[in-house]
């Protein structure tokens, strides 16, 4: 799901889309903010894909009550703030409409944070991964490992 506006974000999903089909034979719809909360998928797997210049509205919605916050260019997690170029987070968290559902999240403060993120996303079933993983150049925060 991408920004109704997307530019560089609908690229990304567009490679995401077609590493899905590759590696794990499954297919993908690529829709835009507005329509997935006019018609809200009934159930699997939605990825979100965000960068601040292409304002989400999906995306605010579906972090309200998360601990990860985008604020402009700065996130924030439990309190924490990173900020700088180049800063991208991966996480997933149950769908509040459809708790047997997930969204994952591969955001960007940038595009390079963005690109950084994509890069995050596994595509191996049952590998293990953080649940949230923040990046900022070389620093790298991970919280609570379970499976993806």
């Amino acid at each position: 799901m991408i920004p109704d506006n997307a530019t560089r974000t609908k690229s990304a999903a567009i490679r995401l889309a077609h590493t899905l089909l590759l590696y794990l034979a499954l297919d993908a719809d690529i829709v835009t903010a507005s329509d997935a909360i006019r018609k809200p998928a009934e159930g699997g797997t939605v990825f979100v894909i965000s960068t601040p210049d292409e304002h989400n509205a999906f995306a605010e919605a579906a972090l309200t009550g998360s601990p990860l916050r985008l604020d402009g260019r700065e996130f924030t997690l439990n309190g924490r703030k990173f900020q700088g170029n180049g800063i991208g987070a991966v996480f997933s968290r149950a769908r509040p409409e459809t708790p047997s559902a997930t969204t994952v999240f591969v955001m960007g403060n940038d595009v390079a944070g963005l690109e950084r993120a994509l890069r995050l996303v596994p595509f191996r079933t049952g590998l293990a991964v953080p649940v949230s993983s923040i990046f900022a150049g070389y620093e790298f925060i991970s919280h609570c490992n379970a499976f993806f």
